[in-house]
């Protein structure tokens, strides 16, 4: 064999060994770059991923978020607010009273269903109902007195069912010394000083410091109209179906 041949593959030899070594060594290290994110090395299976490069320090860990202790109801379930209690003028003035004229109204129910009723409260303050319920009406507001037919009807006869009480047009009466004695409806808080003068002022004949105020349950309060001018905690207030009653002087 010629001594060129020789040297030939002594030199072949050599670089293909040269190669494999290169390609061994960069097959053990892990400082090829990901493709994806060039900014982190490509970590080979088995290796730690969360193992720094040589001469790199880990980094630190993101703090985590703070316990929460009291997360509060959903997004979506949150509580109504709670109703405002009314004052004493508010709940007296809504008390439903003898006189009163009430409509009833039964809604969400399957047909037929139950058609409004209209009512007068009689002395007995009692109301009777379709399938022969009785229930108590005077001296509770007309949100107590839905509440308490619904309790009547469901789940007895009914799943569903909402009751809605309305009162007709309310009245109080003036009677006695004034200028134009009327029942007066009522349209809102009231007191004996303006009901008079809703009816027209006093009369030349008043006995102004005897004015007569009458609930419907017959409890009888007098006012002297003068100190009630200068003190406006002697002006009682007046609500639907009282009855003022100015007297006429002797002299």
């Amino acid at each position: 064999m010629k001594a060129s041949q020789i040297v030939f593959r002594a030199c072949l030899k050599l670089g293909f060994f040269s190669l494999a070594g290169i390609v061994l060594a960069g097959c053990s290290s892990t400082k090829y770059e990901d493709p994806i994110n060039p900014s982190s090395p490509y970590v080979f299976p088995g290796q730690n991923p969360t193992a720094p490069p040589a001469g790199q320090s880990a980094p630190s860990p993101s703090p985590a978020p703070p316990a929460i202790t009291n997360p509060g109801p959903p997004v979506g379930n949150q509580p109504a607010p709670a109703r405002q209690p009314a004052n004493d003028a508010q709940t007296a003035s809504s008390i439903l009273r003898a006189g009163d004229t009430l409509v009833i109204s039964f809604s969400d129910l399957p047909p037929p269903g139950i058609p409004p009723i209209t009512t007068e409260l009689g002395s007995d303050g009692k109301i009777t109902l379709p399938f022969n319920i009785i229930v108590q009406a005077i001296g509770k507001t007309t949100r107590q007195l839905e509440q308490e037919i619904r309790s009547e009807y469901v789940p007895k006869y009914y799943r569903y069912l909402t009751i809605t009480v309305k009162t007709d047009l309310r009245f109080f009466h003036v009677a006695g010394e004034v200028k134009v004695p009327a029942a007066i409806p009522y349209r809102g808080d009231t007191t004996v000083l303006r009901a008079i003068g809703a009816a027209g002022g006093f009369t030349d004949f008043a006995k102004r410091s005897k004015v007569l105020l009458t609930r419907p349950d017959g409890k009888k309060y007098t006012i002297d109209a003068d100190k009630a001018l200068r003190d406006q905690s002697k002006d009682l207030p007046v609500y639907p179906g009282d009855y003022v009653y100015v007297p006429k002087r002797l002299w």
